[in-house]
């Protein structure tokens, strides 16, 4: 009244309120306080002002208390930004900043950056506090803290300890201060299992607080909290019990029954008679905690899911089967709106460390459910789980390039193209030896997160490319005919050392979709890879469970899961498949896209290429040129090596494969022969180079034929041809990059590489990697045709294969051809070519090779054969005519490929209309 409602002090007051509310756990109405605190600040001070970057901190603070944790890291950079030009990059406060942001990043998951970010706030203060302030003391704690979620606990105890001994110097052994460390480094040494240590600093740390605080004080209610959790650790359950109900009785004192912590520690209390075999009293607890997180935080909260989710654990375990169908399925349907409404906020990589967090209830326990309660509900949330889980990360992936480069605006395609070169360039450098790298390597990394948060901002002008992350099987079911069969397979653990394999099974008549149970993968494993195409060993595991499903079926459209991705369950002998169509898909997702009509008007064709060059090296035209980036100022001095690491010798070396080259040119033909305008690639003319200027040219049909590689991680731990080491910490971040680099494909001059021998500047190495494949734009590849060995095989993931198939439709394959195994030169050249032939003959991928496949099994060559004397003795004159019958021969025309080694590896995978 006195001031108004666009004042200073009216807007401290409205952040005084704000922490009021988040202090007792109204998140939503702090917000909203905080919000009108920093528009007032921004509208009297301007934006660079200190009032309005700590109004800005301290709404991140809620935003991240709420578990809006990207909200909370842009509104926390944006204060450090203002801080940093206001105050300068050596101001304590810059340090708190950096701290603050740091915890938001940790709460993420994004611990890399967190201990980044950490590191420099303790760099500033130890040059303006020194090694002897609390607030030193603090950082420390904080770093100790990500190291222990990254679980890296010896670091954590090294640093905690530190922290100990600074403020028991400075605030001495009595001071509440002195306990909060003493009660972190109890933590981390619980972490590290060792508990008794544990229980006895945390009983140190609850005394401190007891004569300092009082017991009825919170820290003393956290201590106890704390000593539970070591107790249950140890199996000690009924101390657990014992121990959290009095913090719970104090928390109820200070904060209420309805406050956020109150319920966290009710969750702790369930857990731990969950634990001990009580389930009704944790089944009780958890509807108690339900109620509270759906009053403060709302239904669509994680802490919310969260929960559910183990309420369905707790009841399950209690036999109250009837309690738990609605929960299961109100879970599935929150959980995957949360990740639609989050994913459009994060960066790929902040999708994988949200998608770590919630996928085990997608790729697991939905289907754990279904398969133990078994009824039709459960039946169709275990296929929804399976549609949305299977290539979730690939999908947004694909999704997110495909909006932003077809959105037509050139500031956003500039955008994305720069970010695109400064990933790769990021990836070229990460895989040299951490002794060679830039020393300012991770602040590139820092410059691409903020190209992909910006460009992030732009793509919600063009559209939601999460529109297509969230399908049902009503979708599918939609779109299939009453001919058609949708099958989606599913691995799942489901005891100790026991992995089971169920199908969901669709078909347009439905009411709702089937799980069949199949078998346990250990049955799978005790059949001789050499028996799966020469007997129904396989289709009795497979396909005989789903006869009655399928019987009738002429189109069945499958997604393998686990070790059926490397296996061709299409071609095994089964006479349930007789005269059936098998397509095999990403996921029956693929049914309810829509796809574009594709086009086939320019091919380009690999094969007969030379892995030894004359001159060691490829063509001249084999260089690397980079757009002007941010890096230019540094990469110049390093030679990168663009795959693998080219300076370790190999004793086998790929040696030139003839009927490749007879192939390609048999191709080059057929596909001319049908207007198709094509350009063939061989000898020194195939480089990686020129596979790589295919990027942004749009062509229809690639084929390449040539030696293709899969190694699996163990096996790059033994052989020559192995990927550098990384950083402990940046593992999780790599994960997928990593298993990337493992397949590829090779090109002209690669032996110059994998003899060790060093190659010019941005010179490619000739092995291309599927994760130099992900980074180039082939959106407008209709068709990728890999005749080359294992092309098929990867490590096998949740989310799909990370092998070359991946790579291929990040860079925007549609379909793709592949082998499972190492294949026959000859029989391939037939096979590959009668499919061209097929192709440009107007049949779909799918019947072109199928006809192939039944071309090369039919196929004859004329055999000379020896005249059969047999072996009895024989008189001399036998002998003489023996050896005159020797000389002629019989002419017979025999099938030299029937066997499915022979025309079985190839597979097509989303090869649908």
């Amino acid at each position: 009244k006195e001031l108004g409602t666009e004042s200073s002090d009216y807007a401290l007051a409205l952040s005084n309120l704000a922490s009021y509310h988040s202090f007792s756990g109204n998140y939503s109405e702090a917000i909203r306080l905080g919000t009108e605190a920093s528009n007032i600040f921004a509208k009297i001070s301007g934006t660079k002002n200190s009032n309005y970057a700590t109004s800005l901190s301290n709404l991140a603070d809620y935003h991240s208390s709420s578990g809006n944790y990207s909200e909370a890291i842009r509104l926390g950079t944006e204060a450090l930004n203002i801080r940093a030009k206001a105050l300068g990059t050596k101001h304590p406060d810059y340090a708190t900043s950096l701290n603050r942001l740091a915890t938001y990043n940790s709460s993420l998951g994004n611990y890399s950056e967190a201990i980044r970010l950490g590191t420099e706030a303790l760099n500033i203060r130890v040059k303006v506090l020194g090694t002897k302030h609390p607030d030193y003391a603090t950082s420390l704690n904080n770093l100790a803290a990500y190291n222990s979620s990254l679980g890296n606990y010896s670091e954590a105890i090294r640093l905690s300890t530190e922290a100990l001994n600074i403020r028991a110097k400075v605030l001495g052994t009595e001071h509440p201060d002195y306990a909060v460390s003493l009660g972190s480094l109890a933590n981390y040494h619980s972490s590290s299992g060792n508990y008794s240590e544990a229980i006895r600093q945390g009983t140190e740390a609850l005394n401190i607080f007891s004569k300092a605080l009082g017991t009825e004080h919170p820290y003393y209610a956290t201590a106890l909290n704390n000593l539970a959790d070591y107790n249950s650790s140890l199996g000690n359950y009924a101390e657990a019990i014992r121990l959290e109900s009095m913090a719970l009785n104090i928390c109820k004192k200070q904060f209420g029954e309805e406050h956020p912590n109150y319920a966290i520690l009710l969750d702790n209390l369930a857990r731990y008679n969950c634990y001990s075999g009580n389930y009704p009293e944790a089944a009780h607890l958890a509807k108690r905690i339900l109620n509270i997180y759906e009053k403060v935080y709302g239904k669509d909260h994680n802490h919310y899911i969260t929960m559910l989710g183990n309420s369905v654990f707790y009841n399950i375990a209690a036999n109250n089967l009837s309690e738990v169908n609605d929960d299961i399925v109100a879970c599935t349907n929150l959980l995957s709106s949360l990740i639609k409404k989050t994913f459009v906020n994060l960066t790929a990589y902040e999708r994988r460390l949200f998608w770590n967090r919630y996928k085990i209830w997608l790729e697991n326990y939905t289907h754990n459910f279904a398969y133990k309660v078994r009824n039709d509900t459960l039946f169709a949330n275990g296929y929804n789980s399976a549609l949305i889980s299977k290539g979730l990360l690939l999908n947004s992936d694909i999704e997110f390039s495909t909006l932003v480069q077809e959105s037509g605006d050139k500031k956003s395609i500039t955008l994305y193209n720069e970010l695109r070169s400064l990933r790769k360039q990021i990836d070229e450098l990460r895989e040299k030896p951490i002794t060679e790298r830039p020393a300012n390597l991770d602040s590139l990394e820092r410059i691409a997160d903020n190209k992909e948060h910006k460009l992030l901002r732009y793509s919600k002008l063009y559209g939601d490319y999460t529109h297509n992350l969230v399908i049902d099987w009503k979708q599918i079911s939609n779109k299939i005919d009453t001919k058609d069969a949708a099958v989606e397979f599913v691995s799942f653990p489901s005891a100790k050392d026991s992995i089971i394999y169920v199908a969901y099974v669709l078909r347009k008549d439905m009411k709702e979709p089937r799980m069949v149970p199949l078998f346990e993968e250990r049955a799978l494993k005790s059949i001789r890879s050499r028996d799966y195409y020469t007997s129904n060993a396989i289709s009795d595991l497979v396909w005989q469970p789903l006869k009655e499903y399928i019987n009738d079926a002429e189109n069945i459209y499958f997604s393998p899961s686990g070790e059926l991705y490397n296996i061709a369950i299409e071609s095994v002998p089964s006479s349930i498949l007789d005269n059936k169509k098998l397509y095999r898909l990403s996921s029956t997702r693929e049914l309810a896209l829509e796809k574009s009509t594709a086009k086939r008007d320019n091919a380009a064709i690999y094969g007969g290429l030379r892995y030894d060059l004359k001159n060691g090296i490829p063509t001249a035209d084999n260089n690397r040129h980079f757009e002007k980036t941010e890096t230019d100022d540094f990469t110049s001095y390093y030679n990168i090596a663009d795959s693998l690491d080219a300076y370790r010798g190999t004793s086998s070396l790929p040696e030139y494969l003839p009927a490749t080259k007879t192939e390609a040119e048999d191709i080059e033909k057929a596909l001319e022969s049908s207007a198709v305008k094509t350009k063939l690639y061989t000898d020194s003319t195939g480089t990686e180079t020129s596979f790589k200027a295919l990027s942004g040219k749009h062509i229809n049909i690639i084929h390449i034929a040539t030696h293709g590689f899969y190694w699996k991680e163990r096996e790059t731990e033994t052989t020559d041809f192995q990927m550098r080491p990384l950083q402990s910490n940046l593992l999780g971040r790599y994960t997928e990059d990593k298993a990337l680099t493992r397949s590829g494909l090779l090109f002209a001059g690669a032996n110059t590489a994998l003899k060790g021998e060093r190659l010019p500047l941005y010179v490619d190495d000739g092995i291309l990697t599927a994760k130099e494949i992900a980074s180039l734009d082939l959106r407008s590849l209709d068709l990728v045709v890999l005749s080359a060995c294992q092309t098929g095989l990867g490590e096998i993931t949740g989310d799909g294969v990370f092998g070359l198939q991946r790579g291929f439709k990040k860079a925007g394959a549609n379909a793709l051809m592949m082998s499972l195994w190492k294949v026959d030169d000859n029989a391939t050249q037939i096979l590959m070519t009668q499919f061209y032939k097929n192709l440009v003959a107007g049949k779909s991928k799918f019947d072109a090779l199928q006809n192939a496949q039944q071309y090369v099994r039919e196929f004859e060559v004329e055999k000379a054969v020896s005249t059969n004397m047999g072996k009895r003795p024989l008189s001399a004159h036998a002998r003489e005519q023996t050896q005159r019958n020797m000389k002629e021969k019989t002419i017979k025309k025999v099938k030299p490929y029937q066997n499915p080694k022979y025309w079985a590896a190839f597979i097509l995978l989303d090869a649908i209309k």
